[in-house]
């Protein structure tokens, strides 16, 4: 699942409604996260999240899709499923005002192999990956390295008042050979984010020694602004002995 609109392509939508096509972005049935990469459970996609699907149809409605098709759902269509889909369908009302949880694409294989191979990865289990389609993570930053990831939302958040039915913006980071000695610094859209604002844990579904999570768990929405926007991650210090190899 894409929820960076990435199946209503700009230039496709460009060149379809230049020449009187419509555009129907296919939302995909599954998802994963760093989770499959960090833990034991690769090989185990998982159904998305009624949030995902949301992001999703956002997304593509955002950058021009005339329609979406929804593969497939769990079997049988239970009540989640099927408000789902009265959500999806209803994008100037119901969808506006969902949940959505939005994140960045990213490449099960390294990005080095990713622009050298320029063609298909094959993953030691064997799956293989479209390292033609642009992903943004994961990246990898060595003591003093920061690196910039571009997180697509569809949704006005910030000049959603403070009345609207909008809750609370939460942003969580996924690390991989971390420590809480480490010290990181992040910025949304080039503006600071407090360290007081943080909250580190251990990723969920994996060996708390392996990946955290960094979680700001109430966002400025003035932080934050329709289409694409800046995460900038920095890793300003770590203890002696500690540089991945």
């Amino acid at each position: 699942l894409d929820t960076q609109g990435g199946s209503a392509a700009e230039w496709l939508v460009r060149h379809a409604h230049a020449n009187d096509v419509e555009v129907i972005s296919m939302l995909q049935p599954y998802y994963s996260d760093t989770t499959h990469m960090l833990s034991r459970n690769r090989l185990n996609p998982e159904n998305s999240t009624k949030a995902m699907r949301h992001a999703a149809a956002a997304a593509a409605y955002a950058k021009g899709a005339d329609g979406l098709c929804v593969w497939f759902l769990p079997w049988p269509l239970g009540a989640n499923e099927r408000d789902s889909l009265r959500t999806i369908a209803d994008p100037d009302h119901a969808l506006l005002t969902a949940d959505k949880h939005y994140f960045a694409r990213w490449h099960m294989c390294e990005p080095d192999s990713v622009r050298s191979n320029m063609g298909t990865e094959a993953s030691p289990e064997g799956i293989e990956w479209d390292a033609m389609y642009p992903a943004e993570l994961p990246v990898r930053l060595h003591s003093g390295d920061s690196a910039s990831v571009e997180l697509f939302i569809a949704d006005d958040i910030g000049d959603a008042p403070s009345t609207s039915t909008l809750g609370a913006v939460v942003l969580r980071i996924g690390l991989h050979g971390t420590t809480n000695r480490d010290e990181m610094t992040i910025s949304l859209n080039g503006v600071p984010v407090d360290p007081q604002q943080w909250r580190r844990r251990p990723y969920p579904g994996c060996d708390p020694y392996v990946a955290q999570m960094i979680e700001v768990g109430a966002v400025p929405r003035r932080l934050l602004k329709t289409g694409a926007n800046s995460v900038h991650i920095g890793l300003s210090n770590r203890p002696q002995g500690l540089e991945l190899a």
